[in-house]
């Protein structure tokens, strides 16, 4: 059962899935108390309420850290990465295809999901060995022949 959910199939860092998973039972459980107290009509449903506005808060913010990057709320504040600022390049006739071209739009497009510290669907692409291993899905590139990667 446990495979089926995304926090199984090992495209998410595990050490950030534990927590956000223990958030979202505390998160339950407090709604669940949050019910009862309100059935009963006990006193302390307003301070139990701003608790559970808080846990939705905390694994909302955990499942976005999985998700997007540990910085996704400062991210887009920052100034531009030079490394992921796509560069004109000055003669493409003397470029090397993979360094210049193709590995640029990878690093500004891909390797957020697709590198050393996330690799949705088992895919690197970060490597160029990597990318010629392909993920889960198979192959990546198929019918190519070998390129000069240098």
């Amino acid at each position: 059962m446990f495979r089926a959910l995304l926090a199984g199939n090992g495209d998410y860092e595990q050490a950030a899935v534990g927590p956000h998973q223990w958030m979202g039972i505390v998160t339950a459980m407090v709604a669940v108390a949050c019910y009862v107290i309100h059935r009963l009509q006990i006193r302390f449903l307003k301070a139990l309420m701003i608790l559970l506005v808080l846990c939705i808060t905390v694994a909302g913010h955990l499942g976005g850290s999985i998700t997007h990057g540990a910085d996704y709320l400062s991210a887009p504040l920052k100034s531009p990465d030079v490394a992921t600022e796509l560069k004109p390049i000055a003669n493409v006739q003397e470029a090397i295809v993979y360094n210049d071209i193709i590995k640029p739009i990878l690093s500004a497009k891909c390797y957020s999901c697709h590198s050393s510290t996330k690799q949705k669907g088992k895919l690197r692409l970060d490597e160029p060995d990597y990318i010629l291993k392909g993920g889960k899905g198979g192959l990546l590139l198929i019918g190519i022949m070998q390129i000069r990667v240098c």
